[in-house]
């Protein structure tokens, strides 16, 4: 039988859910702002929202998120969306849950006018990679990204 799971933009209700989880990624600046339920509300809801916040729950139970962003390629002439961050709780992984995350992520996508979706990970994130592929991503060629941290 298949979990059902429940796919919206995430409530100001569960960003404290949405901030615990996000402790458990290893990319979190030492800070620490981006593990505050604040940070989400002010940068994910509002009129001055940068990001969405997908939130997938199971029986009413947060149990990963997605952040995206859609972007304009001008070089290209395109719109194309970029999922910043894609998590799913250890207990619920291999079971259908980061599929049906990213399925939803796509045809919200497609609605909004984007032509591509980009998503990045660890060259030996074999699962994720795995997955990815099953669902039509396509690998780029490796390149490397600069960034620029503004303190």
């Amino acid at each position: 039988m298949n979990p059902v799971f429940k796919i919206s933009e995430m409530t100001p209700e569960q960003a404290g859910a949405v901030a615990t989880m996000n402790r458990q990624l290893s990319s979190i600046p030492p800070d620490g702002k981006s593990t505050a339920p604040q940070f989400f509300i002010d940068h994910c809801l509002g009129e001055n929202r940068v990001a969405t916040c997908w939130v997938i729950e199971k029986d009413n139970e947060p149990i990963g998120f997605a952040i995206t962003c859609d972007w304009v390629s001008f070089g290209g002439g395109f719109k194309a969306c970029k999922i910043d961050l894609l998590f799913v709780k250890e207990s619920h992984r291999q079971h259908g849950a980061a599929a049906a995350l990213l399925t939803h992520i796509i045809t919200a996508a497609r609605q909004s006018g984007c032509v591509r979706v980009d998503i990045e990970t660890m060259p030996d994130n074999e699962a994720a990679r795995t997955l990815y592929d099953r669902l039509g991503f396509s690998a780029r060629s490796p390149s490397l990204r600069f960034n620029l941290y503004l303190s």
